[in-house]
């Protein structure tokens, strides 16, 4: 019994050991972790710092970007009213000219309805070149007539002035 009871305290011992190894394991697994940890924390801690010491310059940074945004939105809102005021004044002109172009097709069509068409034209010019054609043959035989008739009057005359002469 007594060797019984050795070897039970000897197998308590011995598990009491392999407990103990156990725990030791587990402790320096914990102790390894927390070894970890506190290099992830610690470069968590840097990181954050640097990221802290960092922000005024990105803010400095965002500052600028967004004035020099807010300078190209106000120069670009200019130039599109510019633009528009452009657009608008070309639009004014542009119906300026077309009511100029509409008074000056409304005075053509005035003209061009006061014209003789061509063709009355050319029939006209062509009676009007007969009539004179025919009023120059009457003249031409109105002085042929006239001459004969001088030439008459010249034979008369000399007749009487030999008449007379006599």
């Amino acid at each position: 019994m007594q060797k019984q009871l050795i070897q039970q305290v000897s197998q308590a011992m011995q598990a009491n050991a392999d407990t103990i190894a156990r725990q030791k394991d587990v402790i320096d697994y914990q102790e390894q972790s927390i070894e970890r940890l506190k290099r992830l924390l610690t470069a968590l801690a840097e990181t954050q710092d640097k990221e802290l010491k960092a922000l005024p310059s990105m803010f400095e940074a965002l500052e600028t970007s967004m004035s020099e945004h807010n300078k190209e939105q106000r120069a670009w809102r200019q130039h599109r009213k510019e633009h528009t005021e452009g657009q608008i004044v070309l639009a004014e002109q542009l119906v300026t000219l077309a009511n100029a172009q509409l008074q000056l097709t409304t005075a053509l069509k005035q003209y061009q309805s006061m014209l003789v068409p061509a063709d009355d034209l050319t029939s006209d010019m062509i009676a009007l070149e007969t009539m004179l054609e025919s009023t120059m043959d009457q003249l031409k035989s109105s002085q042929n007539a006239i001459k004969q008739s001088q030439s008459k009057l010249m034979s008369e005359l000399e007749t009487v002035a030999k008449l007379v002469n006599k």
